[in-house]
């Protein structure tokens, strides 16, 4: 994930991960946008709409066979 990120109220925010060090193609990602929110996907990019201001803590966990491995970005969000 890019170091940080930042948007607007109310504008999708477009995130994405590297899964270079997992050896199998089934992977699962959980993301919690720090906001309360959570989702899980079976792809490495996910889009998200804040609907509040401030800085939140984006953290994306990936598991994929016996390998799991987790990453935490900034997200600042402005009127």
């Amino acid at each position: 994930m890019n170091l940080s990120y930042s948007g607007k109220v109310g504008q999708k925010i477009a995130f994405s991960a590297i899964t270079s060090n997992f050896a199998t193609d089934t992977l699962i990602f959980n993301w919690n946008f720090g906001d309360g929110n959570s989702t899980t996907t079976d792809t490495p990019s996910v889009t998200y709409t804040y609907n509040a201001t401030g800085t939140f803590t984006l953290i994306l966990s990936v598991q994929g066979g016996d390998k799991s491995a987790s990453t935490s970005t900034t997200v600042e969000i402005k009127e």
